[in-house]
C-alpha cells in the first residue's frame, strides 16, 4: 500500500519561470531545490516561498541533468561540458569544467567510491577522479559503438549503461573497470530518467512501448510489461511502488508485486510529456514538455 500517493495529491502550484523545458531536479542540502531547464538556466528555489533565490546563467546550452554530489556540490551536464558549482545562500562559483566529451553529455553520477561517471552522444562513458588537488581528472575513457543515454549505480560500484534503442550493459568499478555482462535486443527509450532500481533484485527499464524487468542479481532479462507507451520518467516512491511518466503529460501510479503491475490510479498532470518527478517531504514536484514545472501537496 503507497503511503504517499500521487494520486492523492492537489496540484497547489504552477511555475511558469523557464523559456523552455525544465530538465531535472536535485535537492541542494539545505533545504533548496535546483532546477535545470534547456533555456541553458540552472534557477534555485526557496520550497517555503517558491521564490528564485539564485539563477545560474553561464551555460550557453540545453541544461539536460544536474545532481548534487556528497561533498555538496552541484554537478551540471550542458552540452559537452560538466560543471561543479558551489552553492552558497546569496552567490556560487565554479569550481571546476570537465570538457573531455566531445558531443552532448546526458548524464553524470557519483558512485560509492566517490568517481564520477558521464555518458554521452559522442559514444563514451568516462571516469573522474580527484588528484592531489582535490580537482576531478578523466582517468579512463570507455568508447562503444553507439550513444550511451544513461547510467544508473545498482549496487556499491555496479554501474548499468544504456546504448541507444538496443542493449544494456552491466560493470564493476570497483577497483579497474570490469564488464559484467551486456543484455541485447533491447527497445530502449533515449531518455535519463527511464532506469529505476525497484529493489535489491530488480531494475525497470523504460522501453519504447513497454517496461523491461530485469534481475540486477543474475544480470538477466526477465520480463516486460507491454502496454505503456512512451515512458519518459521511472520513479520509485516507497518499496516497491512506482510512478510512470508518459508522453502524453500522464502519471500512473503503480504497485509491483511478484513481478505484477497494480495500476493504482493516472494524473493527467501536463499537457505534454513528463520531464522529472521529485518527491520532497511527502510533496511532489514535476516537471514537463509543457515548460512548466508544477507543485503537488
Amino acid at each position: 500500500m503507497i503511503t504517499n500517493c500521487f494520486s492523492q495529491k492537489q496540484k497547489m502550484l504552477t511555475i511558469k519561470s523557464f523559456k523552455n523545458i525544465p530538465t531535472c531536479f536535485s535537492l541542494l542540502s539545505d533545504g533548496r531545490l535546483a532546477c535545470s531547464s534547456m533555456d541553458s538556466t540552472i534557477k534555485i528555489f526557496n520550497l517555503q516561498t517558491f521564490e528564485i533565490e539564485l539563477n545560474l546563467k553561464e551555460n550557453k546550452r540545453c541544461v539536460s541533468y544536474i545532481t548534487t554530489i556528497k561533498s555538496d556540490h552541484l554537478v551540471s551536464c550542458s552540452f559537452a561540458i560538466i560543471r561543479i558549482y558551489k552553492i552558497y545562500k546569496k552567490n556560487y562559483e565554479i569550481i571546476q569544467e570537465l570538457k573531455e566529451h566531445k558531443s552532448f553529455v546526458f548524464k553524470i553520477i557519483e558512485i560509492d567510491n566517490g568517481k564520477l561517471i558521464s555518458c554521452s552522444k559522442d559514444n563514451s562513458i568516462r571516469i573522474y577522479k580527484k588528484n592531489i588537488n582535490n580537482l576531478y581528472e578523466n582517468i579512463k575513457t570507455i568508447s562503444l559503438h553507439k550513444r550511451v543515454y544513461n547510467i544508473l549505480e545498482i549496487n556499491p560500484n555496479i554501474i548499468v549503461n544504456i546504448i541507444y534503442q538496443e542493449s544494456l550493459i552491466f560493470w564493476d568499478f570497483t577497483r579497474n573497470r570490469k564488464f559484467i555482462k551486456k543484455i541485447n535486443n533491447l527497445n530502449l527509450c533515449g531518455w535519463n530518467k527511464t532506469l529505476c532500481k525497484i529493489n535489491n533484485k530488480l531494475l525497470f527499464v523504460g522501453g519504447v512501448n513497454h517496461i523491461y524487468i530485469i534481475d540486477i542479481e543474475k544480470y538477466e532479462y526477465i520480463n516486460n510489461i507491454v502496454g505503456i507507451n512512451g515512458t519518459l520518467v521511472i520513479y520509485k516512491i516507497i518499496n516497491n511502488n512506482i510512478l510512470l511518466g508518459d508522453y502524453k503529460g500522464i502519471i500512473y501510479e503503480i504497485e509491483f508485486n511478484n513481478n505484477k503491475l497494480k495500476l493504482i490510479n493516472k494524473v493527467k498532470a501536463h499537457t505534454d510529456g513528463i520531464y522529472d518527478i521529485i518527491e520532497i517531504n511527502n510533496n511532489f514536484y514535476t516537471s514537463a514538455t509543457d515548460k512548466l514545472f508544477s507543485v503537488w501537496v
